[in-house]
């Protein structure tokens, strides 16, 4: 049975920012991203192993919270050995740096460009590449 469907990736997706939103723990993330070639564009600088997302992550998760993801029309091609998504969507997030009195919402609007690849040994989708734009 094929594991790379649509209905598997949009799982991924839907697994990908519901962990942002809820700061899941980083073992969420060890299914869902690759092991090879990955690329995740997010400030400050590009991640291209899981180290360096997990560092992100964990200075990311002191940062910002109370964030949402909403995802619009999610617009998905089919590759030969890969799926590209691309996404508009909206991040409403707090923020908090001391010693400021009150925290500060933002509200980003963005288009996150997804490449997808099947895992070696599950088929399952996996994110090899993710870039976003405001």
């Amino acid at each position: 049975m094929n594991a790379f469907t649509k209905e598997n990736i949009l799982e991924t997706l839907k697994q990908w920012y519901d962990g942002f939103d809820t700061h899941a723990p980083i073992e969420h993330y060890t299914n869902l991203l690759t092991d090879e070639q990955l690329f995740i564009d997010l400030p400050p600088v590009p991640k291209t192993n899981f180290e360096e997302f997990a560092t992100w992550y964990a200075s990311n998760n002191q940062t910002f919270f109370d964030g949402k993801h909403t995802l619009h029309e999610i617009d998905m091609h089919w590759e030969e050995d890969h799926a590209t998504v691309v996404i508009p969507l909206h991040w409403t997030v707090r923020t908090w740096a001391p010693p400021a009195a009150h925290s500060t919402q933002l509200n980003l609007d963005m288009i996150a460009t997804i490449i997808l690849v099947p895992d070696d040994q599950t088929g399952k989708p996996r994110i090899q590449r993710y870039t976003v734009k405001e």
